[in-house]
């Protein structure tokens, strides 16, 4: 027993100094055409905060999006522009999954959390989208033409 103590105790850690050492949150990323965007919902912050969505093209295109709630309040996701509501989630409880989408020409957009006060708390973030295309590199595993396996 005292050496499962001993060894327990010593993959507790070296204090708080480094507590999320190798925890590392995605704050921006980046999506293509048709490539739902994934979210979790906490209190108060979506990850990712930041959304860039390459949708090669000029004219609008839809977006979707999943959110889980991984908080122990209610959220939701809308993307708004100028202050108008331009799509989102259904308010949801806890533990649940919810999807959405948003017909959003390139521009850069507001996403928020609808429920009660908590954009105003930090629950918002950004949707960036642009006319680039985002092309998917070569799979190097993918082998050669007429190779056979």
């Amino acid at each position: 027993m005292a050496l499962v103590a001993a060894l327990l105790t010593g993959c507790g850690g070296g204090g708080d100094n480094n507590k999320d050492a190798g925890v590392k949150s995605k704050d921006t990323v980046t999506v293509g055409h048709n490539q739902p965007i994934a979210f979790g919902a906490f209190e108060y912050k979506f990850e990712p905060k930041n959304v860039i969505v390459n949708s090669g093209t000029t004219q609008p295109t839809v977006v979707r999006f999943v959110l889980r709630n991984n908080g122990s309040l209610a959220h939701d996701l809308h993307v708004q522009k100028d202050g108008q509501d331009l799509g989102g989630t259904p308010i949801f409880g806890p533990g649940k999954v919810e999807s959405g989408e948003a017909t959003l020409a390139p521009g850069n957009y507001e996403l928020l959390c609808t429920v009660g006060d908590h954009a105003a708390l930090g629950m918002k973030g950004t949707l960036t989208v642009t006319s680039k295309k985002t092309t998917r590199p070569k799979d190097p595993d993918a082998g050669k033409p007429g190779e056979k396996w």
